[in-house]
């Protein structure tokens, strides 16, 4: 069982926002995290497309942009809401549901699940139905943040994971592909470091690369990066 997600409530559709190039709102860390899974989910165009826990719907649009055809699963009301709402501003085309018992047995050709299991009891319910709905040698990428301290860093987590806790969930279900650690803690830290005026203004910096000029220095970081905050894998379904 999931904990009640109470941020959609307080904050309306805020990754929409975070991916804009609204200054005050973007945020580096998530677009990186979305672009990551669409670099791993790889061809996008007319392939049928299921996100599962797709919250507003922020990475669904950025797949329904890239030509896939998008189904979104979100239980939670509010967002589920939201979502529908979004794609109808845009113009974008996708079907949400609040369930995944409402699709059929191999319907899909790839499935994203983006930083969703760390928010519930039992993620292997997920992975299950993300595997019943997987077309055979379907694709599924799954992120989650990596555990870094003794009590989950957002209170909002139910439980997070070591990188070798998440590799034996993944393993219990599909034939893993790639098990890729990303985004540096180095590099987080010094985004978020906003003391005086020296931090706001390289805060600010890195907003406006990032969302004016694709230039997520997340992605690209190259100093200390003995530590990662996001950890992602690529799975295949590999029945016949």
């Amino acid at each position: 069982m999931a904990k009640e997600f109470e941020k959609y409530k307080k904050k309306g559709a805020y990754h929409w926002r975070m991916i804009s190039r609204n200054l005050r709102d973007h945020s580096p860390f998530t677009v990186a995290r979305y672009r990551i899974c669409l670099e791993m989910l790889g061809q996008l165009k007319n392939r049928i497309i299921v996100d599962f826990g797709c919250g507003d719907g922020a990475l669904a649009g950025m797949i329904a942009k890239a030509g896939g055809q998008v189904i979104g699963i979100e239980p939670n009301e509010i967002g589920l809401d939201l979502a529908r709402k979004m794609f109808t501003k845009f113009n974008l085309e996708g079907r949400f549901y609040s369930k995944s018992s409402e699709l059929e047995d191999a319907c899909c050709d790839a499935a994203v699940c983006a930083d969703v299991i760390e928010h519930v009891d039992s993620p292997d319910e997920i992975y299950k139905e993300i595997f019943r709905i997987l077309k055979p040698q379907g694709i599924a990428i799954i992120s989650t943040p990596i555990r870094l301290s003794e009590e989950p860093w957002d209170k909002e987590h139910v439980r997070e994971y070591f990188p070798s806790e998440f590799k034996a969930l993944c393993k219990r279900h599909g034939e893993i592909i790639e098990m890729r650690q990303a985004i540096p803690l180095a590099a987080q830290d010094l985004f978020y470091y906003r003391r005086g005026l020296l931090g706001r203004l390289l805060n600010l910096t890195h907003r406006v690369r990032s969302a004016w000029f694709d230039r997520n220095y997340l992605l690209t970081w190259n100093g200390l990066n003995r530590y990662h905050v996001l950890q992602v894998a690529k799975l295949l379904n590999n029945v016949k």
